[in-house]
């Protein structure tokens, strides 16, 4: 039986409850890091963290931490469902705004 990540679970069950459509490229559970690459619309988005975590977006060829979008997630940086749950909900809104 493969060992989840609790992080990885709640990322899943965030987008998944909001119905928002997206795929799994990759994911990866090792110890206390772990690592998610999704598809949503257009955009690659890759979450990974360990005691902190980040989230980064590319869209065509450009790549930015979220964090760079909106400057109050550099408070939101330490690995806690709030934290994860605050930087998804920016990161829907950023995409639905520019999709």
């Amino acid at each position: 039986m493969t060992e989840k990540n609790e992080y990885i679970e709640l990322i899943k069950d965030y987008l998944t409850n909001r119905a928002v459509a997206f795929s799994i490229v990759r994911e990866n559970f090792h110890g206390p890091f772990w690592y998610l690459k999704l598809q949503i619309k257009e955009y690659d988005v890759t979450i990974s963290g360990d005691i902190g975590f980040e989230v980064k977006i590319k869209f065509k060829d450009e790549e930015l931490p979220l964090w760079k979008i909106d400057r109050s997630l550099i408070n939101h940086g330490k690995t806690s469902p709030q934290n994860i749950e605050k930087q998804l909900e920016v990161l829907l809104t950023y995409i639905s705004h520019n999709a």
